[in-house]
């Protein structure tokens, strides 16, 4: 159970779901110290390299 509730925030705050910049403010900050936020900035930045 507490996988679930520590997994399902990050994923919909990671900018995954919907853009960051979409978020409120304090959202977007908190975002910006999660990893799966900057793993997700490097999965975009290689798939436009790669297009």
């Amino acid at each position: 159970m507490f996988p679930m509730l520590v997994y399902l925030p990050v994923v919909l705050l990671s900018g995954g779901v919907s853009p960051v910049e979409n978020q409120p403010d304090i959202l977007q900050e908190i975002t910006w110290f999660l990893p799966s936020c900057h793993d997700l900035d490097l999965a975009k930045s290689v798939r436009n390299c790669m297009a």
